[in-house]
């Protein structure tokens, strides 16, 4: 989401479900926010580093790393500590799951578009966004 002044709000998509994962994302950038998709939490790392996120859609059962891993690692950073994350999961306990896992916001697979979008403006109300140069003055392209 744009907000007055500042760039799109980055959203990444961790989710193996490569269907899912398109769903998702288009839904984000309908709204405008700038989105990126990774299909485990190796390489949703790799994009942190490069993009870093202002928010995160979690899958908890990923192939590679999983998702609870993936958390584990992001909170060790600095950079991403704070980062919020919407866990996202079609096991029944997915609110317990959330809690355990310190983490305020979750949805049930398989969940609709509204209720998405409502979880991330959530999650970012309060976050605020980096300035971010998209390039430098002076600079020729």
């Amino acid at each position: 989401m744009q907000r007055s002044g500042q760039h799109a709000a980055r959203v990444l998509v961790v989710e193996d479900d490569a269907d899912l994962a398109r769903t998702i994302a288009d839904a984000l950038g309908d709204e405008g926010y700038a989105v990126q998709i990774a299909q485990h939490g190796d390489h949703a790392l790799a994009i942190c580093e490069q993009w870093p996120p202002d928010a995160i859609v979690l899958d908890h059962n990923l192939p590679v790393m999983s998702g609870e891993e993936f958390l584990q690692e992001i909170r060790w950073q600095p950079a991403l500590s704070r980062v919020p994350v919407l866990l996202v999961s079609g096991l029944g306990e997915v609110a317990g799951i959330a809690r355990r896992l310190h983490l305020q916001h979750f949805l049930r697979k398989p969940f609709g578009r509204d209720a998405l979008l409502a979880a991330v403006s959530r999650m970012l109300a309060n976050v605020t966004l980096p300035r971010r140069v998209s390039h430098v003055p002076g600079m020729r392209e």
